[in-house]
């Protein structure tokens, strides 16, 4: 596989859909999983450096333990972090698990709190966790995956959602769990099997944006943007009320979900 990347990079044919290969990709490298078919097994994390228009050889940035895979690398925006998972390999895999490494290589660090931590309770995070993409540079880190784990009292284990869980890099710098418990992100069909979140930047269509670090005027200092205007609730409605995800509010407590992919909305109670 790795030979065949290097064929790819001279021709620089690196899209997702060329091999079936997992990669992440950073202003001068990629890095990608080695391993080719539905359930690559013994899959490595290799990168192919970018230099002046030219493509280098690829070479191995971490082999994974006996039996195990690692697969779907993502950069963090300063790409310093490479956040990947690591299980048996293939669809299915409850074993799946969160992890991040240095770009510079060195020993992994487990998402133990992303992975394990759910409803409140430590548990052994068998929920195929995968699929990570860091968040747009802000405030914090963050990242998004996908799992199967129960969602509160609200949905049992097994369907598959796109949760967030926030990263502290110093920690993860000194070999510590950097990883905080998971929440999940709203707006999903309750019903629904999500997979390989992608994130974007807020855009204010009414005032140009707020621009901020890394908004709409570039990826460094940001630009200034318009005057943003708070948003105005067109109703204030109460809990098991139809409600409008963009346009109406709940009452303090509740918020507007669905659970019958998107073709209806309700005011719905938070968990306490």
């Amino acid at each position: 596989m790795v030979d065949d990347l290097c064929r790819s990079a001279a021709g620089e044919d690196l899209s997702p859909d060329s091999g079936g290969l997992h990669r992440g990709q950073a202003p001068d490298e990629v890095v990608f999983a080695t391993g080719d078919g539905d359930a690559p097994g013994g899959s490595s994390l290799a990168r192919i450096p970018y230099s002046n228009g030219v493509w280098g050889q690829a070479s191995v940035l971490l082999a994974p333990p006996a039996k195990k895979s690692d697969l779907f690398p993502s950069f963090s925006p300063d790409a310093a972090w490479i956040a990947f998972s690591r299980g048996k390999g293939g669809h299915g895999d409850d074993t799946a698990q969160l992890m991040v490494l240095s770009a510079s290589g060195g020993q992994p660090v487990e998402l133990l709190n992303a992975n394990r931590v759910t409803s409140n309770q430590r548990t052994d995070g068998q929920y195929q966790n995968s699929q990570p993409t860091w968040a747009p540079p802000g405030d914090l880190n963050w990242i998004a995956f996908n799992t199967k784990r129960e969602y509160g009292v609200v949905r049992p284990e097994g369907t598959q959602q796109i949760w967030v869980a926030a990263i502290d890099v110093q920690k993860a710098a000194a070999g510590q769990d950097p990883s905080y418990p998971a929440f999940r992100v709203p707006f999903q069909g309750l019903d629904e099997n999500n997979h390989r979140a992608y994130w974007t930047l807020d855009i204010n269509e009414d005032s140009g944006g707020a621009g901020g670090s890394g908004g709409t005027g570039g990826a460094d200092a940001g630009g200034a943007g318009g005057s943003p205007t708070e948003p105005v609730c067109s109703k204030i409605l109460d809990v098991d009320e139809l409600c409008d995800p963009v346009n109406d509010c709940c009452q303090t407590g509740s918020y507007c979900d669905t659970s019958d992919d998107g073709v209806t909305y309700t005011c719905i109670a938070a968990i306490r």
